[in-house]
């Protein structure tokens, strides 16, 4: 027979299975090597023990017939059932269907909870940005009379920019930090409930920091940029 590593595992432990027989009521038993796991009945558990013996061996009178092709695996089907007739199996022959949809229809549900879980984050990290935009991109604009000042006083354009910039990079980096470290403790409490997937993402965590960086960049420089081109003495009027 043929086993499975979790089978393996379980019946064997440190054992080698390959070297050792199983010994039951009807003889003893050899096995002849171990595949990898595989998941047959749910996608979402762990792969279970499994044991594999010829058809012969068995009194079933069902089963299933594999079969690995190269292209469309629908052009084969008709080369599929040949065969299976071939080995005088014919009339057990019953649903064929590719893995492919076999998967799609088991993991329906399981795609449709993360694609609206993943449209609601898109929106949640846009809100973001827009509130991020707009709250500091209106604490550079009040800052106009005293960036009016620094030009009268002789400060290049240039300086102001890196100036202004600057202060927002420090405020960027001192929030973006706070909120990695909450993700990472939220992530940490999630990751029970995530299926194959890594809950510390380094792509998923860089994409939010370079569009909420993107949009303090875009906060600052433009209020900014937009006083500067103002003339000192009207900006300290107007104040």
């Amino acid at each position: 027979m043929v086993i499975n590593r979790a089978a393996a595992r379980l019946i064997w432990g440190n054992d080698d299975p390959l070297t050792t027989p199983v010994v039951g009521s009807a003889g003893s038993t050899r096995v002849i090597g171990v595949v990898e796991d595989a998941r047959y009945e749910d996608v979402e558990q762990p792969a279970a023990p499994a044991i594999f013996v010829a058809a012969a061996q068995t009194g079933l009178r069902h089963g299933f017939v594999l079969a690995r092709t190269a292209g469309n695996p629908e052009a084969l089907l008709g080369s599929v059932k040949q065969a299976v007739q071939r080995a005088g199996r014919g009339d057990a022959l019953g649903t064929v269907r590719t893995v492919s949809s076999q998967l799609a229809d088991v993991t329906a549900r399981n795609r449709l909870l993360a694609l609206i879980v993943s449209l609601f984050a898109v929106a949640a990290m846009f809100l973001a940005a827009l509130g991020v935009y707009g709250s500091l991109s209106l604490v550079v604009a009040q800052r106009s009379r005293e960036l009016a000042i620094r030009r009268t006083l002789g400060a290049q354009r240039r300086s102001l920019a890196i100036m202004v910039l600057s202060q927002a990079a420090t405020l960027t980096m001192l929030g973006g930090a706070f909120g990695l470290s909450l993700a990472w403790i939220a992530a940490r409490s999630l990751s029970a409930l995530l299926y194959d997937a890594r809950p510390l993402d380094p792509v998923v965590y860089g994409s939010a920091v370079l569009l909420l960086a993107a949009a303090v960049t875009v906060a600052a420089m433009v209020p900014s940029i937009r006083s500067m081109r103002i003339d000192p003495r009207e900006a300290m009027r107007s104040d």
